[in-house]
């Protein structure tokens, strides 16, 4: 039976379509009508049916587009909306550099840094950079892409000045970055559907699940978010106070001061009164009063992760490419990983297994960026994160 039913939605094909017409003329004008495709009449039926059959279709992808594993585009992101869920647009790169500078201050956006050899792609200093000495310094600051959209550097990309200032003297550390977070382009439906489900998963009436979730849908830039608590007595094993809770938040990286207080307005907006806020590093917040709370949070270490995979495709020719099959599994293992959690290469691997024409996968590399280079387990401390980059994930076809 074709339309809604208590098992779902089913379509009437056009050859239904068609015979059902065919059906309907021979039972109310005549038994005798040739209905051949090649008559007049046949002509008519197959206009008629082709253009019921393009309602059905229609009703199909309406039907579909209510639920979020069928649901694409615009009517996706009516339904993440539903639920708190927004999708997030192309984001930015930051990268964390040392500038040689002569004394004096250098405000915010005037100086451009940009990587060797690509003019196009501008970073701008996020806040002032100050030497208050009496000679030329390196002066460490946080620098940001003018234009958002998915870049490849890493902290081997050489950046050089892009417009000269005067006082400005060079990049520091022959202009490699300490730090980058490559800019990402609009979230894909995939994306956007894998984090509604984690923000659902997040979200609860408990302290700790309240401040996550809050964290998650409120603070620009949040990449990961764990709150743990401590309700006992004592100190626990990790040096939180008895009574307090931490906030273990990556994102966005390296993060400016403003993002620093941004989280801290979060916390304390959610935690409940008597909770202390620990962490291991604080920001003031003033309430409603005017009385000053010293809050505290935590910004985990990250793990860079060298991964390798060797791939068998099928031969379909789905096989998206390198480039995209790289940032298909940088963006699952990145939404899977949790402060203090463990990482294991079988993991990984499955994730190959979703790429489109993908038939198999073995491990090439699995290993802590700045460790000797193996297929192995990796352990993630307490505070630690594990992050994956584009730029560490090598890939192989057989």
């Amino acid at each position: 039976m074709a339309g809604l039913t208590p098992t779902g939605f089913t379509s009437k094909s056009l050859d239904e379509i068609r015979e059902e017409i065919k059906t309907e003329l021979r039972a109310r004008v005549s038994s005798q009508l040739n209905l051949e495709a090649d008559s007049s009449l046949g002509e008519v039926v197959a206009i008629i049916s082709e253009a019921a059959a393009l309602i059905w279709e229609e009703l199909a992808a309406l039907y579909g587009s209510t639920f979020p594993d069928g649901a694409t585009g615009r009517a996706l992101d009516n339904i993440a909306a539903l639920t708190g869920t927004v999708r997030r647009g192309a984001t930015a790169a930051r990268a964390a550099f040392e500038v040689n500078v002569n004394p004096g201050t250098y405000v915010a956006g005037s100086l451009q840094i940009i990587p060797q050899g690509d003019p196009t792609a501008v970073l701008v200093n996020l806040e002032d950079i100050v030497n208050g000495g009496g000679a030329a310094a390196d002066i460490a600051g946080i620098w940001e892409a003018t234009a958002a959209g998915a870049t490849g550097w890493s902290t081997s990309t050489v950046f050089v000045i892009g417009a000269t200032v005067g006082g400005w003297n060079a990049v520091a550390n022959g202009g490699l970055p300490s730090e980058v977070t490559n800019g990402l382009d609009a979230e894909k439906d995939a994306e956007l559907r894998a984090r509604r489900a984690q923000e659902l998963a997040a979200s609860g009436s408990t302290t700790v699940d309240a401040i996550r979730a809050d964290i998650l849908r409120n603070v620009v830039g949040v990449i990961s978010a764990t709150v743990v608590e401590n309700d006992t007595s004592a100190v626990d094993a990790d040096g939180r106070p008895p009574h307090s809770v931490e906030a273990i938040v990556l994102g966005p990286v390296p993060p400016t001061a403003a993002d620093d207080q941004a989280l801290a307005d979060q916390i304390f907006a959610t935690k409940a009164g008597g909770i202390e806020a620990f962490g291991t590093q604080t920001e003031t917040v003033t309430d409603s009063q005017g009385n000053g709370h010293t809050i505290g949070f935590s910004r985990p270490v990250a793990v860079p992760v060298k991964a390798g995979l060797l791939l068998t495709l099928d031969g379909s020719g789905d096989y998206p490419g390198d480039a995209d099959a790289k940032e298909l599994l940088a963006a699952a293992a990145n939404a899977a990983a949790e402060v203090g959690e463990d990482q294991f290469f079988t993991r990984f691997l499955c994730y190959a297994f979703d790429i489109p024409g993908v038939l198999n996968a073995a491990p090439t590399a699995f290993h802590p960026a700045a460790g000797p280079p193996t297929v192995a387990d990796i352990s993630i401390g307490a505070r630690e994160i594990a992050t994956y980059d584009v730029a560490d994930i090598t890939l192989a076809i057989v």
